[in-house]
């Protein structure tokens, strides 16, 4: 298992390796968290505690100091118990001892996410915790020994602590970069990889009170299916004499396409005819 907490995402994937192949099983995780959301968090804490901080959301030099300082007690928080939180701001200082304990109140929501796409890699693999080999940990954010220790419950183990987080990602690149150059001193490896979330098109479907709804979800690449890998679906139009169709794409698991993320849109002209006679074919092809 890799399990990468870098400063914006978080992504979980599940590996394995036999007779010269490593191949992912499964990937996911989620976009918006990261080790810049813990930090975050100190900083709301800050701001409920001494109200003027509050003043940082239109003061970008107050916000900046506050960040810098957050950042320097979290890591700080990763090798002791406790760390001074202290700002001065027009004069005035702003202080507060922050104890590990209390830090990891302050960020249960966020751990409570990490959790989630952990157990989903695991359940999309199709194995158990315990079946893993060895837990590989990338991204500063991992340093942080709440982080470590959630892992650890997870998983049953430690996570290997013989790779440095900050490089491990490079080191990987470095590794890809000699298999595809073919060099001597690698033996032949294929990777091969998936997609890591579901791709498809929002759509309009008819309820059963007879009025039509707009904004579902239609996947047509699904998560996890091993790339590269092209897929076609058929839609139809919903409205008679209509000249075009607007086609949004979408990546994400809701069955709404408001919950997911827009990753771009289409305009594609049809024929004027009556509804359901024109038929679209979309085909999403991800190497």
């Amino acid at each position: 298992a890799v399990y990468d907490l870098g400063g914006g995402t978080f992504d979980v994937s599940i590996l394995e390796r036999f007779e010269g192949v490593m191949e992912v099983r499964a990937s996911t995780g989620d976009n918006f968290l990261g080790g810049e959301d813990f930090v975050e968090a100190l900083i709301a804490h800050m701001a409920h505690r001494f109200p003027a901080l509050n003043q940082r959301q239109t003061e970008p030099a107050l916000q900046a100091k506050l960040w810098r300082e957050a950042e320097r007690v979290k890591r700080l928080l990763g090798q002791r118990d406790e760390a001074e939180f202290s700002v001065e701001w027009q004069g005035t200082s702003f202080t507060e001892t922050l104890f590990a304990e209390h830090f990891e109140s302050l960020v249960q929501p966020l751990l409570k996410r990490i959790r989630q796409p952990i157990e989903r890699a695991l359940r999309d693999a199709k194995i158990q915790a315990m079946d893993l080999d060895q837990i590989v940990l990338a991204g500063g954010a991992t340093r942080m020994p709440l982080v470590r220790q959630l892992v650890a419950r997870m998983f049953g183990r430690m996570p290997s602590m013989n790779l440095n987080p900050d490089e491990v990602i490079a080191r990987g690149a470095a590794v890809m970069v000699g298999l595809i150059e073919r060099d001597a001193a690698l033996e032949e490896m294929v990777m091969t990889d998936v997609c890591p979330y579901s791709l498809g098109v929002s759509i309009s479907k008819r309820l059963e009170d007879g009025s039509r709804r707009n904004g579902f979800f239609s996947p047509i690449i699904e998560r996890n299916s091993a790339v590269p890998i092209s897929r076609e679906e058929s839609y139809f139009t919903s409205a008679d004499y209509q000249t075009d169709i607007e086609l949004e794409i979408y990546q994400g698991e809701a069955r709404l396409v408001k919950d997911n993320i827009l990753l771009g849109e289409l305009n594609i002209p049809v024929p004027a005819m009556k509804a359901g006679e024109v038929e679209i074919r979309v085909r999403f092809t991800y190497d």
